[in-house]
């Protein structure tokens, strides 16, 4: 297995610093999306489901789709996370539904992203906005990712919850994915930390 230069991380997160987060929108469980750039459209062309598919999901796929996106997206996925402001927890990934919606768009749309501290060991990951505002992120397991960013041209870079990292090119599917681990330094830091 070959494995990431703490340079090689860096470089795919270094573009979302200093950019305010927006679009913050939370599916099933963990999983959360933040997008960070400038805005552009997101469309999905109708499909024509498969008919085993529940009349629910047929609609839905026979449907087009659009939404914003940013130039950049960070997903949250398969993971726990939490928000804190000046160390005092405002909500984390089992608060339920409509409260933890008003964390998101009251206390963390449109702050800017200071910094990300990845901690190689453990995938543990402080993302840092202005304002003292902190998303912490921590594996549920260690078969599974904990978060990605994803670029607009299908471009992204991911953490596994066991310290691998993926970095991967247009819409690679995830048999390929290719999985390492940065063996250089127990800490990577993007940005500037108070």
């Amino acid at each position: 297995m070959t494995t990431f230069s703490s340079a090689e991380i860096v470089a795919p997160l270094a573009p979302l610093i200093g950019l305010p987060v927006w679009g913050i929108r939370q599916l099933v469980g963990s999983f959360t999306y933040l997008e960070f750039g400038d805005p552009h459209l997101w469309i999905r062309e109708p499909l024509n489901p498969d008919p085993a598919l529940s009349p629910i999901v047929q609609k839905g796929l026979r449907q087009r789709r659009i939404w914003p996106e940013g130039v950049w997206s960070l997903t949250l996925y398969m993971c726990g996370w939490a928000i804190f402001l000046d160390s005092q927890q405002l909500g984390h990934c089992e608060t339920p539904r409509d409260a933890i919606d008003r964390v998101w768009e009251d206390d963390v749309a449109g702050r800017k992203l200071e910094s990300i501290r990845i901690d190689a060991q453990t995938s543990e990951t402080v993302f840092t906005f202005e304002g003292g505002l902190e998303v912490r992120t921590w594996p549920l397991d260690s078969d599974h990712g904990q978060w990605r960013v994803g670029h607009k041209d299908g471009d992204s870079f991911a953490l596994r919850g066991d310290g691998a990292f993926s970095k991967r090119k247009g819409n690679t599917p995830p048999s390929d994915y290719e999985w390492s681990k940065c063996d250089e330094t127990p800490e990577i830091v993007i940005g500037r930390f108070h």
